[in-house]
């Protein structure tokens, strides 16, 4: 339990509870307009069950003009469960070489007022959906434009093009190119002819292919007398779906990952030490 006043937390909680607040304004934002809220129960929770008062194993560092901290190599934040991250004004990131930003599941990026800007000043810029559709929508006009070279759009299967509140259209897929509007269909050329038939086949590109991660598992062995982690104690693992593999706890009493891309029934057998080095020795 800390020791000391209280109330000398009150300007540090002050500073965490508007930045929740912020958040959440934010949050409820970001949510109405379609984007991927905050977990801000998880920071609530962070608050009111740890932090206020020190009423649990926490700290609270705090100081009225500013924390800074400074490392002659590496500096790395790490938390088993949620990072979290306020800034009542701007927060500045900046990486002289490479940045890697890798996500599990969802990233989502929302902008209350003043939009985004995403700049390379050399090399390409790429944006793949690999397994999914690719939205893009502006409630003004979207511009496509090439200084210096040419647009390519190109399909697997068809283009549609609408205009006019989508009564006009143009079509082309395989079998051939099809336009159609109720009004009128003019076409100005200072030349304009016929001939034989040809084709273009487009190089499409092959995406990579990523296994799903959602239903990798390891698993903690635990003596059933004493509830203590069996470390370094053999064992064999089988899946529903034939797999098996065997092993030695890690000095947490951890299994290996298990890998699969769907949900399984795990059969474990566990043996003593002994056992298990006769069976490698027969």
């Amino acid at each position: 339990m800390a020791q000391g006043k209280v109330r000398e937390m009150a300007p540090a909680m002050a500073i965490l509870d508007g930045a929740q607040s912020q958040m959440k304004s934010l949050s409820t934002d970001a949510q109405t307009a379609n984007a991927d809220p905050a977990d801000l129960s998880s920071q609530i929770a962070l608050l009111q069950q740890s932090v206020k008062d020190l009423t649990q194993a926490a700290i609270l560092l705090s100081a009225p003009k500013g924390v800074a901290i400074a490392s002659g190599e590496h500096l790395q934040l790490a938390a088993s469960k949620n990072l979290i991250a306020n800034a009542g004004n701007h927060a500045d990131i900046g990486v002289v070489k490479n940045m890697f930003i890798g996500v599990g599941q969802a990233l989502s990026v929302f902008v209350r007022k003043a939009g985004i800007k995403l700049f390379a000043n050399k090399g390409a810029i790429s944006v793949q959906a690999q397994n999914d559709l690719m939205e893009l929508l502006a409630q003004k006009s979207i511009e496509i434009t090439s200084t210096e070279d040419e647009i390519k759009i190109t399909a697997k299967k068809k283009i549609t093009l609408n205009g006019g509140g989508v009564l006009s259209y143009i079509r082309l897929d395989a079998c051939g190119i099809e336009a159609g509007t109720p009004g009128e269909y003019n076409v100005k050329a200072g030349y304009y002819g016929r001939k034989p038939k040809a084709k273009l086949t487009p190089e499409l590109m092959a995406f990579p292919v990523i296994k799903s991660e959602d239903f990798n598992q390891s698993f903690i062995l635990l003596d059933e007398n004493t509830g203590q982690p069996l470390i370094n104690w053999p064992y064999e693992l089988e899946l529903e779906s034939g797999l098996k593999m065997s092993g030695i706890t890690d000095e947490n009493g951890n299994t290996e990952l298990i890998s699969s891309d769907k949900e399984e029934v795990v059969n474990i057998s566990v043996f003593e030490p002994d056992e298990f080095l006769d069976d490698e020795i027969n």
